[in-house]
This record gives C-alpha cells, sequence and structure tokens, in this order.
C-alpha cells in the first residue's frame, strides 16, 4: 500500500493516512478508522513543490493540516473530481525531478529534434526517387524554355551529335536509366546544370573556357551524376514542396512553378554530399568509359586559380566572384583543395573527342562582337 502522510497542524505528529474521496469531500481517516480531516473537494488545492520524500502535498482552504501523498489511485480520483494538480502529479506521482531526470529529458529531446531533422533532410529524396520521369519531363520542359529565351540553343549539328556520343557512352558505362537530353546554350557564363527530366544545359562559356575536350567531359559526367541521383528532383522537392509534386502531376500552375523552379536550381547549391556524390559518379563513369578521368581536378585547379587572383595594380580591387568571368557553376559548387585533391587522376585513357569533334563543340554557338559577354 502507497503510503499516505497527515500533519494535523495542530502539533508535530504525523499520522499514516488512508484518505478517500467520497462524494465532494475528501475523508482522511488512520488505520483505526478514525476521522483526521474532513476536507472539501472544492477547498483541496496541490502546493507547487513536493515535500522531501517527493509526495504531492495538499492542502484545504480555511482547513488545518497537510496531506502528503504518493497514492496515484488517490490522487487520479482527485483530479476526476476536478482538483487541479501539476500535470506531473497526473501521470507521474510520487518521482522526484531530478537534475540526472530533466538531462535524460533534454537527451530524449535533442536525439528526437535530431531525427525529425534527419528525416525532413532525407524525406524530399525519398519522395524524389518515387516521382517517375515523365512527370519531371513535364517540368523540365518550361523551364528549358525559360532559360532559354535569352540563351539561344547553339544549334551545331556536328558538336552536337559529338555530344550526344559523350552522353550516351557514360549512360551506358554508368548504367543510367534515366534519358539524357543535353543542349548548349550561347551563354557566356561558365555554367552547366541539369533540370528535371535528364536535362543538362551546358553554357559556351564553359567550352570556351575548357582546357581541352576532357575537362569538358569531365564536368558532363558530374551533371550525370546529378541526373542519377535524382538532385534536381530532390531539391525542387526541398525548396517547393507540394506545388512541385502538383505540378508534375498536372495539378497547378506549372508556369509559376517552372519560374520558382528555374531560379532555385540556378541560385542553390545542391550540399556538400550531392556534390561529393556527383563527383565520385564522374570518375566512376569516365573510368567504366575507358576515358581519361583527369579533367575534374583539373577543372577545379582552374577555378581556383581563377579564383584566387590578385590585383594587378597595387590599390586596385579583385573582381567580386560573382560579377567576374569565372565559374557560375563553381558559385554553387564550391571548389576547395579537398575537392580538388579527392578528384585528381592520371591522364591515361582515351580521349573524349577527336580533334574534329572538339573543334565541332568549341564552334557550336555563333559568337558575335556584340554579345556582351553572352
Amino acid at each position: 500500500m502507497t503510503v499516505t502522510r497527515f500533519h494535523d497542524g495542530r502539533s508535530a505528529a504525523t499520522h499514516a493516512a488512508e484518505p478517500i474521496v467520497f462524494g465532494r469531500e475528501l475523508r482522511v481517516v488512520d488505520g483505526a478508522d478514525r476521522t483526521l480531516a474532513v476536507w472539501p473537494v472544492d477547498a483541496i488545492r496541490a502546493e507547487p513543490d513536493l515535500d522531501p520524500d517527493g509526495m504531492t502535498v495538499l492542502t484545504a482552504r480555511d482547513r488545518p493540516g497537510v496531506l502528503s501523498t504518493a497514492d496515484p489511485a488517490l490522487l487520479d480520483a482527485l483530479r476526476r473530481a476536478g482538483v487541479r494538480l501539476p500535470m506531473a502529479h497526473a501521470w507521474w506521482t510520487g518521482h522526484r525531478w531530478t537534475r540526472r531526470h530533466w538531462a535524460g529529458i533534454g537527451g530524449g529531446f535533442a536525439l528526437a529534434l535530431a531525427a525529425v531533422v534527419l528525416a525532413l533532410n532525407a524525406l524530399p529524396h525519398w519522395i524524389a526517387t518515387g516521382i517517375p520521369v515523365s512527370w519531371e519531363r513535364k517540368l523540365g520542359e518550361p523551364m528549358v524554355a525559360l532559360l532559354t529565351r535569352g540563351s539561344p540553343v547553339c544549334a551545331g549539328a556536328e558538336g552536337q551529335a559529338a555530344l550526344n556520343r559523350l552522353v550516351e557512352r557514360l549512360r551506358a558505362s554508368g548504367r543510367i536509366a534515366i534519358p539524357v537530353e543535353l543542349s548548349v546554350l550561347n551563354d557566356g557564363m561558365v555554367n552547366a546544370f541539369t533540370l528535371p527530366g535528364g536535362k543538362i544545359l551546358v553554357m559556351r562559356g564553359l567550352i570556351d573556357d575548357a582546357e581541352d575536350g576532357a575537362v569538358l567531359a569531365a564536368v558532363i559526367a558530374h551533371e550525370l551524376g546529378h541526373v542519377t541521383h535524382r538532385d534536381s528532383v530532390t531539391m525542387l522537392v526541398r525548396e517547393l514542396g507540394l506545388q512541385f509534386i502538383l505540378a508534375s502531376l498536372g495539378i497547378g500552375d506549372m508556369g509559376a512553378t517552372a519560374i520558382g523552379g528555374a531560379s532555385q536550381l540556378t541560385a542553390l547549391a545542391y550540399g556538400r554530399a550531392a556534390e561529393a556524390a556527383a563527383d565520385e559518379t564522374a570518375i566512376d563513369v569516365l573510368t567504366a568509359a575507358g576515358l581519361r578521368a583527369d579533367g575534374l581536378s583539373r577543372f577545379f585547379a582552374a577555378m581556383e586559380k581563377k579564383r584566387g587572383r590578385k590585383p594587378a595594380v597595387e590599390g586596385e580591387v579583385a573582381p567580386d566572384n560573382r560579377t567576374a568571368t569565372i565559374s557560375t557553376w563553381l558559385s554553387t559548387h564550391p571548389p576547395d583543395q579537398e575537392r580538388r585533391e579527392r578528384t585528381a587522376r592520371p591522364d591515361i585513357g582515351e580521349a573524349p573527342f577527336s580533334e574534329a569533334e572538339w573543334t565541332a563543340i568549341k564552334g557550336m554557338c555563333a559568337r558575335k562582337s556584340s554579345d556582351n559577354g553572352k
């Protein structure tokens, strides 16, 4: 039996009590059935602090005495009778809340919060991998149309054919099931990115800036990594959520979703884990295809060199990375020494393009003096 103690308030004596709720009264009796106190239920209140033994302390308005109890049945009966008890008393009576207990609660809350954060981070990828590629294409097509308004697609047939052959070779070596459509845009930015539905856009500036075909092939292989990992769709699910899913299903404003999606994809980074995975995929598919795999590391090295340019004249301000003629691709795919070293490979393997193909690719876009950087 749970011990309940009653202090009558008139002496220092403490009585072992057996209280019972009867109607709207609490009757406190001792082991000999002698009545020690009768309290109206409406007058009973719980003191905010437990007694030294961790018991709930009860008093009654205008009535002498103090009742200390850890009896869950009594406390539950009082609660049902309308007595306000602290939440802890309603479901965890008789428990002393020490620092260790609060630390345990805090630790449990932290673990629960971490689990929620991890789930929210992983959930977009889980959703993305379950979305059919045909739904992706519905969203990717208006994005391409939006992004090609100011930068037309370069129509060099021989160069496009060479790029298509490379893409198919890499898809085969990497066993990438998603169909890929690569287009070159007449834009001077050193840039390439992936849109939903296996659409890769390469800017003319990337081709112009590439040291050789192996560098371009490595960047394309990196973008293929984003395709196979569904990174662009994952980002859209994370950033646009339900809006993207409804647009993919043909419900909602596809145009508005495309505009928002294109903005997100060109402005946000995929994240270090996604970039590392795409780098790894690039090296794997190039190696499996028997092609040179040293281009990615050399690309990072070249961009690092441009980023680290010093002012040519004392007092001159070095150009900001956002406005200098360096890689926008790298503004959302930040290079660092670790990444360059991780992708370093020997210059062995077949060149991705013949000299004629590389020349055709370099000449795909008609460059005019009135280009203004485009």
